[in-house]
């Protein structure tokens, strides 16, 4: 089974994280690719070179990709990481089309209302537009307990 779980380093992509290495436990074989997309409205938002910004860029990785697997038992499971620059459920949709994942795994802000209406969210975008099952992890009290997954 592939997954791919898109993070930014927020306790919702902590959540999708953890999901993602519960599920991977589940499998005989698996593979994750954790995915962490640096949204770039424009060079001029940036007064860095080109290097500099993609050195910037990288560390800003590396620490979202600590701070979303930070406590979780990861006990030999593999990550994969990626990262991408541009806009986050695009890049995440062409990842998963590429790789040919089995399953998405998002965070949801559990945004709603007007703002959710007009501003939309990456995990609504993704969900809306997968053509590949989504699971939108919500934020618990306590640790998910799965027994069984199955996917058809």
């Amino acid at each position: 089974m592939k997954i791919l779980v898109a993070v930014d380093g927020s306790k919702y992509s902590r959540e999708a994280a953890l999901w993602a290495v519960k599920i991977a436990r589940k499998e005989v074989e698996y593979k994750i690719i954790a995915v962490y997309v640096e949204k770039i409205l424009s060079r001029n938002d940036y007064s860095l070179s080109d290097e500099d910004l993609d050195l910037r860029i990288d560390k800003n990785a590396k620490n979202v990709f600590e701070k979303s697997f930070e406590n979780i038992e990861l006990d030999g499971i593999k990550i994969e990481t990626r990262v991408e620059k541009g806009s986050p459920a695009s890049k995440i949709l062409d990842i998963s089309d590429k790789e040919d994942v089995d399953l998405i795994i998002v965070g949801s802000r559990g945004r709603s209302g007007v703002s959710h209406f007009f501003l939309g969210s990456v995990s609504d975008k993704i969900f809306t537009y997968s053509v590949r099952p989504v699971l939108v992890a919500k934020v618990r009290e306590i640790e998910p307990i799965i027994e069984t997954v199955a996917i058809t």
